[in-house]
């Protein structure tokens, strides 16, 4: 148990982590595999699944992204 608060972890994702959008897009798409497969009538929905992980990449291997960069990554992966 942690009483003080200059112990706290390092590890907690910030909740505008880019990192973290990427896992839940990636967790959201293979919900909609599992439920596609379950009922698959008519076509899958459009997930454009290569490009959000290319831009992604493009920010995240980024040394110091620039809030621009920073903020276009965000809502590409948002939408």
């Amino acid at each position: 148990m942690i009483y003080d608060a200059t112990a706290c972890p390092q590890d907690i994702a910030y909740p505008t982590d880019i990192g973290l959008l990427d896992k839940s897009r990636e967790i959201t798409e293979a919900i909609i595999d599992e439920l596609h497969t379950a009922n698959p009538q008519g076509k899958k929905p459009r997930t454009h699944r290569q490009v959000a992980r290319k831009r992604y990449l493009k920010v995240a291997q980024n040394k110091n992204p620039s809030r621009k960069v920073i903020r276009k990554g965000i809502k590409f992966q948002l939408q």
